[in-house]
């Protein structure tokens, strides 16, 4: 686990993951990756500790095919490709989801100065892990030997539950000014060429 200090204590933060994988190859012409991800991080309340996380490849090398033996003297290598997956992230600070009181908050009580508690910071409960879920479709092509390669590739890339701090009025009276909630999603996608 890491570890960090807070108010001259030491707090640990742990993350524990299993895994698994499957890897499966016929005649070097179909090729299946499955693997499953289980995360779980104390970043996260009890109920949202844990997070799963599959993903899948396919490939289909097609020029290893009989019926593509015709064409190997231009095109030398064929393969086609798609992947589909997620992963978790929890880069958040520590415990983010526990309120925290300061106990020692000095304020004015019919003219005395007297202490007294404060909650120093708001936070959500409910923060869970944050996910990105990708899906890749591509082309792998060789001409004449190697001479000339060619690749061609769709990319979606979204990630959703972001995890941010979202700015709150300082009349809230929490030090903690932008607690961290999973609010919003990123999408990038779009298509890569590559000519070599």
């Amino acid at each position: 686990g890491n570890n960090q200090t807070v108010g001259g204590n030491e707090v640990y933060s742990s993350l524990a993951s299993l895994f698994g994988r499957l890897n499966y190859n016929f005649d070097d012409r179909y090729l299946i990756t499955a693997t499953v991800r289980r995360d779980g991080s104390s970043r996260f309340a009890p109920t949202n500790k844990y997070g799963t996380f599959p993903s899948l490849a396919l490939g289909w090398r097609v020029s290893n095919e009989d019926f593509f033996d015709r064409a190997k003297d231009v095109v030398s290598n064929f393969k086609l490709r798609a992947s589909y997956g997620q992963l978790g992230n929890q880069n958040i600070g520590d415990y983010l989801y526990q309120p925290t009181i300061n106990r020692n908050i000095p304020y004015n009580f019919g003219g005395n100065k007297v202490t007294g508690g404060l909650q120093t910071s708001i936070v959500s409960e409910d923060i869970k892990w944050e996910t990105t879920t990708s899906l890749n479709i591509g082309a792998d092509l060789s001409f004449f030997k190697g001479a000339l390669d060619f690749t061609a590739e769709y990319y979606n890339k979204e990630t959703t539950d972001v995890l941010v701090g979202v700015p709150i009025p300082a009349s809230v009276g929490s030090i903690n000014t932008a607690p961290v909630v999973n609010a919003g999603s990123l999408r990038n996608s779009g298509f890569d060429f590559e000519v070599t």
